[in-house]
């Protein structure tokens, strides 16, 4: 009886956290009613092996039962991490809401009369120009405007389009965006 509890109380204390973040692609329960998630450095969602191996370090972090190595650790360094984020190579991040990482469009959905043929582009390529646009207002304006350009001439010359030269580029490729999700392509 003893030897059962003792392995209950090692599975909810060892387990809940990596189970949790294995199949909750990196949050507990507690990490999603907060909004924050662990995810790799890189910015992929984290494997097995790094929920496990991250949260099997919470005994050290723990120390003295309060957690003061964690505390100690996360306010040694500019991202706050704990000793089984070092490990793992993790991060905790704050998680947006759908409606914040929406980019700001030029074009208003019933501004765009063209319709495009789509077909020739590719979701990555729809991914890439979507980043772009989320992240267009970060940059100076100059390489904004180089971007937005190079991205519009590679996916004219894709889909056999004439180049327009002092055409509104960003415009173009809200445009794109648009029709590729119109066309219900995009998984």
């Amino acid at each position: 009886m003893l030897a059962g509890l003792y392995l209950f109380m090692f599975i909810l204390y060892w387990g809940y956290f990596s189970l949790f973040e294995i199949f909750w692609k990196g949050q507990t329960p507690g990490k999603r009613q907060a909004g924050i998630r662990v995810i790799h450095e890189s910015g992929r969602e984290i494997n097995s092996y790094e929920a496990i191996s991250r949260n099997l370090l919470r005994a050290v972090d723990s120390i003295p039962g309060i957690y003061a190595v964690a505390v100690v650790v996360m306010f040694m360094n500019d991202q706050n991490k704990r000793l089984g984020d070092y490990v793992a190579g993790t991060v905790v991040v704050h998680e947006k809401k759908q409606e914040e990482s929406v980019p700001y469009w030029y074009l208003q959905s019933g501004d765009s009369k063209v319709e495009f043929d789509v077909s020739a582009i590719t979701p990555m390529e729809i991914e890439i120009i979507e980043v772009f646009l989320q992240r267009r207002f970060d940059y100076e304006y100059s390489v904004r405007a180089q971007s937005a350009n190079k991205l519009a001439v590679h996916i004219r010359k894709k889909m056999a389009l004439q180049s327009e030269s002092g055409g509104n580029d960003e415009a173009f490729l809200e445009s794109i965006v648009r029709e590729f999700r119109r066309v219900a392509r995009f998984r």
